[in-house]
């Protein structure tokens, strides 16, 4: 639903959209790769609120029919669906590979640069990139980081 919404915020831009489409594609393979194996930790209160909070903004969405409001709303629920994975990691109740959080967030990095450098630029195309990518998943970007420092001293 994210990337639909952004696709309406950044105007219809294929160009624009385009990362966020190959990140959500990217994203749903590692969420099926991780049903099949058997990986995945299991599903709490918040994600389960979070879940919640984004099919409303999606009715939301179609019956306001601004796209703006539903994605910047949206934007909020993945920040908060982050704190499961980043309190795990910190508790250590949670383990996670470094690969996908890094490739996420070249990723996101290369959204931005795509979004900044394009003629119809608009700041509000920015809050999914910066949020959703910088934000939540630097944040676990660093976490990984800082905990793979720490066990090679």
């Amino acid at each position: 639903m994210n990337a639909i919404s952004y696709f309406a915020v950044v105007r219809e831009s294929l160009w624009q959209s385009l990362i966020t489409l190959l990140a959500a594609t990217g994203m749903t393979s590692i969420f099926l790769y991780s049903i099949v194996k058997g990986k995945f930790a299991k599903v709490g209160k918040l994600e389960i609120i979070c879940f919640s909070l984004a099919v409303a903004i999606g009715v939301m969405w179609k019956a306001s029919g601004d796209a703006d409001i539903a994605n910047l709303s949206l934007q909020a629920v993945y920040l908060v669906s982050f704190v499961p994975t980043i309190h795990g990691l910190l508790t250590h109740k949670l383990r996670e590979k470094g690969l996908p959080w890094y490739l996420s967030l070249i990723s996101y990095s290369c959204m931005i640069v795509a979004i900044v450098t394009h003629e119809s630029f608009r700041w509000i195309a920015l809050a999914h990139p910066i949020a959703n990518g910088i934000i939540g998943n630097g944040t676990v970007t660093i976490i990984i980081v800082l905990q793979a420092r720490k066990q090679t001293f």
